[in-house]
């Protein structure tokens, strides 16, 4: 004999497949609602904070670069104020109607100075001028060798002597050779010597 209840409960099975058909169907248009909000509202927002965040890194970045070139504006202007503070006979500026020919100038002293303590210029590069307050900066690259004796007096000549050259980066590495059949100490050098002119003045 057959349960009465049978029947019922596989009516009502039945009768609650299409709203579960309804439920599938109305989460996937949630799902659905939920992307698109999140394309149209959401990504834009996320991809304008990353673009922000960018531009916030490379103006922190600017930031410190005038930072630093403010922390050297007191040295810059001692300098220039020694610059300034020339013998009326005795230019201390390097001269040259151009920042090339003032470099060319730099060089041509550099070379002349080592060349008087009985060393060789090996090479020598002059680097990119640059604007520094009222002057324009001039920088000379130069590998030399020189007797280990004459170092004394080529570092002077350059840091004490007019026009004036301020010295960076300076390296000494020290080797021996043979001169004469005798045995004498040498020394490579390797600088950056720096200068000033007054394009406006010349």
């Amino acid at each position: 004999m057959k349960s009465p209840i049978s029947p019922t409960l596989h009516e009502t099975v039945l009768d609650k497949a299409p709203d579960r058909k309804h439920a599938a169907l109305a989460v996937l248009l949630l799902l659905s609602a939920l992307l698109t909000a999140y394309v149209l509202l959401i990504e834009p927002v996320v991809l304008r904070y990353r673009a922000l965040a960018e531009t916030l890194d490379a103006t922190l970045l600017q930031e410190q670069k005038y930072m630093a070139l403010i922390a050297r504006r007191p040295q810059l202007e001692a300098q220039i104020e020694a610059l300034d503070s020339k013998d009326s006979d005795t230019a201390v500026l390097f001269s040259g109607v151009t920042a090339s020919i003032a470099g060319a100038n730099l060089a041509s002293r550099m070379r002349e100075i080592v060349e008087a303590a009985g060393g060789e210029v090996r090479s020598s590069r002059t680097r990119q001028p640059n604007e520094e307050l009222d002057l324009t900066r001039i920088e000379v690259s130069m590998l030399a060798q020189l007797p280990f004796s004459a170092l004394t007096e080529v570092l002077g000549e350059m840091e004490l002597g007019k026009p004036y050259i301020f010295l960076d980066d300076v390296s000494i590495r020290s080797q021996q050779g043979n001169r004469g059949g005798g045995r004498a100490d040498t020394i490579d050098l390797q600088l950056n010597g720096r200068g000033y002119t007054d394009l406006k003045r010349q």
